[in-house]
């Protein structure tokens, strides 16, 4: 029953142009959303890899420069 349900709900939305176009804005924009916040941690992580590695002496950073022993917190958080 409750798939019956949901593929009425759907064609029913489908049907309904306005309901339907404002559907699709709110998923493109969702989607923007979800790739800019991956491609943000993605960015994290390789900061934190490239801090690992100095402090561990496994090598230098790949951003071209060493960073300091005790780096200042940035962005949101930092004191």
């Amino acid at each position: 029953m409750p798939l019956l349900l949901s593929l009425r709900e759907a064609a029913a939305l489908h049907a309904d142009a306005d309901a339907y176009a404002a559907l699709r804005a709110a998923a493109a924009a969702s989607a923007t959303d979800v790739s800019h916040t991956a491609r943000s941690w993605h960015a994290e992580l390789l900061r934190l890899r490239a801090c690992l590695r100095v402090a561990g002496g496994g090598g230098g950073s790949p951003f071209g420069r060493e960073l300091p022993e005790a780096a200042e917190p940035v962005g949101r958080g930092a004191a």
